[in-house]
């Protein structure tokens, strides 16, 4: 549990370096910092439930998902699952589409999706700690 509660540590401070020093710019690594920070937040919770959630995120997101047929092993309640699913979809989304010949377009849109990112983690967050992960 150790290296994700670092790795969480590690990204986040990542994510504020970015936030604070580049404000108006990299909103694609910032939407991927805020998932990776909520990914390891998930492989954290799962080490300190004793459950294994999976490496690749396929076997990750049918072990979240409380939909999910394949017996999920730790499903999240769905507002929890919803945050964690729609960072995953921007954190793709970010890095493999919506790219527009105009810079000062695609650099809008993303950093409307990074405001929209944001709040997701909070939730993420706040649940992780209910549920006994101390982030610091």
């Amino acid at each position: 549990m150790v290296k994700h509660l670092n790795q969480i540590r590690h990204n986040t401070d990542f994510h504020s370096n970015l936030c604070t020093n580049f404000s108006d710019r990299f909103f694609d690594w910032k939407i991927t910092c805020t998932f990776y920070i909520a990914l390891h937040i998930m492989q954290a919770l799962a080490k300190h439930k004793g459950v294994n959630i999976g490496t690749r995120h396929k076997d990750i997101n049918d072990n979240l998902n409380p939909n999910s047929r394949n017996s999920p092993t730790m499903p999240l309640p769905i507002a929890v699952w919803n945050a964690y699913h729609m960072l995953f979809q921007s954190s793709r989304s970010s890095r493999y589409s919506g790219f527009t010949s105009d810079e000062n377009a695609f650099e809008l849109i993303m950093k409307i999706d990074h405001s929209h990112t944001v709040p997701l983690l909070r939730l993420i967050k706040k649940y992780a700690i209910q549920e006994g992960i101390i982030l610091t």
